[in-house]
């Protein structure tokens, strides 16, 4: 599979597919040293509990080009709860030159998903400018 655009920015409007079928296109987008903001979060309402804890899982996996060049990540509205959170964070301190992180309008109230949150700004990259955590539950 090859990524054909030159264009910085990738939305995905997905809702709750399974890892099997975002983790190729995640892997696709990795390779690409353009890509600078990745929009999979949603504007039309909120997930389930849960339901958005397929993306953390699937930026577990190991995007070399990504890490350098992505600079914007939007999770907003995913239903991504406190188990989600745990694997995001795992993924998040990878990308080495993120400024915007959006994970808004979740659940990261659940399962300690505050103690994620804040490994995400402990831990996670020193270019992090903007981190929107409103309304989660």
């Amino acid at each position: 599979t090859a990524l054909v655009t030159r264009w910085s920015q990738v939305v995905m409007s997905l809702r709750s597919p399974l890892d099997s079928s975002v983790m190729p296109v995640l892997q696709t987008v990795g390779e690409a040293p353009f890509i600078q903001g990745l929009h999979i979060g949603t504007h039309l309402s909120r997930g389930w509990r849960g339901e958005g804890n397929w993306i953390a899982r699937a930026l577990q996996i190991p995007l070399p080009h990504l890490a350098t060049s992505l600079k914007k990540l939007d999770l907003q509205r995913l239903g991504i709860d406190g188990h989600g959170a745990r694997q995001l964070a795992e993924g998040v301190v990878q990308l080495k030159s993120l400024k915007d992180l959006i994970l808004s309008h979740n659940y990261l109230g659940y399962e300690d998903g505050h103690e994620s949150v804040l490994r995400i700004v402990e831990e996670g990259p020193r270019t992090l400018r903007y981190l929107d955590i409103s309304f989660n539950a």
